[in-house]
């Protein structure tokens, strides 16, 4: 068991470059080199993580685990994966939340924020292309962006509407993939399935009933904002993130529109699952209570964050070819995964009106660098953490050379 934890934790830490980087490291680590699991097996538990909402990549290796070793393997594997991200992040946020006033601090960041805009752009255009493929989906896309960025409806509102839009107008999914192997759905599956949502229940409510006892709101701010992040919007990381954000910069002042940013690129550049934003959000939603407030804040935030994802995968394991097949669900699915391509369309917005824009109108600097970065990103000339780096060397070049 215990070698079976350190390899996961290695994979965590070599998870550096987002979500298609992750998978492809763990079918390299998993499938390739340790043959724990069979392609088949890796294709049935990706196929089953497009469905959940909730971080890919870790959900897949939860499944991974689980195929491999049962419920004790699986969550090793999603433990393993996460912690060296979880444990780094909130680390660097507390030194970010201590520094940031620092002129060089405020240089690098200057430096980074129009690279990470770049990383937000190439993303809405890759997963826009990928999953807006047809009329009813594009329309639903863009009345999702203007509904979040020009009247601020709540996205909860915008999802149901969309999947009950889905269910009427969007195309009929394909035929389930041949490769996907079907698992009984037994009664003993059933019921193991119903302890697992159950229990799972039982402690995210438990989790939330202790931040009532706690002096501080902003702790049940964290636990109820994020657990309903990572349960009701689909479409990955960037997906939550946009939500997220929404709801920190606007409804909850958690944080200001840079400082979003600023989180965006510690996740870019930690190991680990591009949703330890939410990490970030929740120690810094509590820093303003001190030192011990910040890592509580983390560590609730990468709790209730993380906590979902392993209840949904255990419950459905055993029936991924059923939710697979089911047309009704990917259906429904569709409709708000057109709607989260608006979320990140306003998450886009919000970025380039901070870091594009100044009093001044268009900054053709910072333009001229988020463009640079996007080419660099779109021809895959560097990678991610590089790229990072070379936007802070720029920054702290600016500082040196024009005091910045």
């Amino acid at each position: 068991m215990r070698s079976e934890f350190f390899i996961w934790l290695r994979i965590g830490l070599l998870s550096f470059g987002g979500p298609a980087a992750h998978i492809a490291l763990i079918h390299s680590e998993i499938c390739g080199r340790l043959k724990w699991a069979r392609e088949r097996d890796f294709v049935q538990g990706f196929s089953f993580a497009t469905l959940l909402p909730g971080p890919e990549a870790m959900q897949l290796g939860v499944y991974l685990g689980w195929r491999y070793g049962g419920i004790k393997s699986a969550v090793i594997a999603g433990f393993g994966f996460v912690l060296p991200g979880a444990v780094l992040m909130i680390a660097l946020t507390l030194l970010l939340s201590a520094w940031r006033s620092h002129t060089a601090i405020e240089a690098v960041l200057a430096g980074v924020q129009p690279v990470i805009a770049a990383f937000v752009f190439l993303a809405l255009w890759r997963i826009a292309r990928q999953t807006v493929n047809s009329v009813p989906g594009a329309v639903i896309a863009l009345a999702s962006f203007i509904a979040l960025y020009g009247f601020g409806v709540s996205f909860l509102l915008i999802a149901l509407v969309a999947a009950a839009w889905g269910l009427l107008v969007m195309p009929a999914s394909s035929d389930a993939d041949p490769d996907i192997e079907t698992t009984a759905s037994d009664k003993g599956n059933t019921r193991r399935a119903i302890w697992i949502l159950g229990t799972g229940l039982a402690a995210g409510l438990a989790i939330v009933a202790a931040t009532f006892l706690l002096p501080e709101p902003v702790y049940r701010e964290i636990a109820l904002h994020l657990t309903t992040a990572v349960l009701v919007v689909f479409g990955g990381a960037y997906a939550v993130i946009g939500y997220v954000a929404d709801q920190a910069v606007g409804q909850l002042s958690w944080m200001t529109a840079a400082q979003v940013i600023d989180g965006l690129a510690l996740a870019e550049t930690a190991p680990g699952p591009l949703i330890l934003f939410n990490t970030y959000a929740g120690t810094m939603a509590a820093a303003q209570g001190g030192f011990a407030a910040a890592l509580l804040g983390g560590m609730l935030a990468t709790v209730v964050t993380f906590l979902p994802s392993f209840v949904l995968v255990l419950a459905g394991a055993p029936f991924v070819a059923q939710l697979y097949e089911n047309h009704w669900l990917r259906r429904a699915l569709a409709g708000v995964t057109a709607a989260v391509i608006g979320l990140i369309a306003s998450l886009a917005a919000l970025l380039a009106s901070t870091v594009l824009w100044s009093s001044r109108g268009l900054n053709y600097e910072t333009t001229f660098i988020a463009l640079l970065a996007l080419l660099i990103l779109a021809t895959r000339l560097l990678p991610a953490p590089l790229l990072i780096a070379l936007g802070a060397i720029v920054g702290l070049t600016r500082w040196g050379l024009i005091g910045v």
